[in-house]
């Protein structure tokens, strides 16, 4: 009996919440429900704090985030955030010529992110995060703040408008790239729907930080993706297999990735073209730790060390050196 109670009360509660955060105000949803204002403002206010607490508040930190001017340097500046406006076009087709539904036409004419817009778009969404992170930390489940939860609300809206703004820049990536998986077993508008969830996924694991283009970032994720499910795409990814981003990182830095023009294997080339700078310990290092050229599975800096016969700490140190290079390179544009 009393578990049909709780399950009531806990409906009747996410109702209420429900309600609130569509707009109703605390005294319409009293006179509403029967309850007292008191009431329904306990209920909401406990609702809301629960929900807040389970929520999955993962970003990528920055040092930038620590400066105590942080929120007024890079949000109060920048604020609000506005939609692309897709550019005016006279046609139903795409450069290439194929028929294709106005959804995805205006893909193809909305305008794309400059890199410091890019940088900065993502620098405020992960920040927006970190603040309502931080001040999730402050709640007392019993005792909610009403003013702190809709602090932390309101970042978490931005957040997601700016998550929006990024997405939708992209979306004519994913249909790119879906176009070159036609001939697999999912429908082109399938395979649109599956390049947006994983494109989604990949604006929350970017890190802007690092200098890179997240267009580069972005195919590589959908690219392996789509590979999952189509077998022959599948064999020519393998020569380019990696346990770690921080190797698409660095060979993202040299070009950009077109997926018009480039193939697995050309971009297989590009990486191959970047250990070649290496010297013959940091290749060996490289390979072996994110499974490059022909290595069954990537191996740990344990696993490394007992084969090439050195400590664990200075193959760490030799792969830094590597990876410095490797960033020195795509910086000048030496590869």
């Amino acid at each position: 009996m009393m578990n049909v109670y709780v399950k009531r009360m806990t409906c009747l509660e996410e109702k209420l919440h429900s309600s609130f955060m569509t707009g109703a105000t605390i005294e319409s949803i009293a006179g509403d429900s029967g309850f007292s204002e008191d009431m329904v403002r306990k209920l909401v206010l406990r609702v809301w704090c629960d929900k807040l607490l389970k929520m999955d508040l993962a970003y990528i930190p920055s040092e930038e985030f620590a400066l105590p001017d942080a929120e007024e340097q890079f949000l109060h500046a920048n604020e609000p955030v506005n939609p692309p406006s897709p550019a005016p076009h006279t046609h139903g087709r795409t450069r290439d010529g194929d028929d294709i539904t106005p959804y995805i036409r205006d893909l193809y004419y909305s305008d794309l992110l400059k890199p410091k817009e890019e940088k900065d778009l993502f620098r405020r969404y992960n920040l927006h995060k970190h603040l309502a992170s931080e001040m999730r930390a402050q709640l007392d489940p019993y005792h909610p703040d009403a003013e702190l939860l809709f602090r932390i609300e309101g970042h978490l809206l931005r957040a997601k408008e700016i998550k929006n703004r990024i997405t939708n820049s992209n979306l004519r990536l994913v249909v790119s790239i879906a176009k070159r998986y036609i001939s697999g077993p999912l429908t082109f508008h399938e395979l649109i729907s599956e390049g947006n969830m994983t494109l989604m996924r990949t604006v929350e694991k970017f890190d802007y930080s690092r200098g890179f283009r997240f267009s580069t970032y972005a195919t590589w994720s959908i690219v392996r993706h789509f590979s999952r499910q189509l077998p022959r795409e599948r064999g020519q990814l393998e020569h380019f297999s990696t346990g770690h981003e921080e190797m698409l990182d660095a060979s993202a830095g040299l070009a950009e990735f077109d997926p018009e023009r480039d193939t697995p294997l050309e971009v297989r080339e590009r990486v191959e073209a970047i250990l070649s700078h290496l010297t013959e310990r940091e290749r060996k290092i490289v390979i072996g730790h994110f499974g490059l050229q022909g290595y069954a599975k990537p191996e740990t800096l344990k696993e490394l060390s007992r084969r090439i016969g050195i400590s664990k700490e200075r193959v760490r140190q030799i792969e830094k050196e590597a990876f410095e290079k490797i960033r020195y390179l795509s910086e000048h544009n030496r590869v």
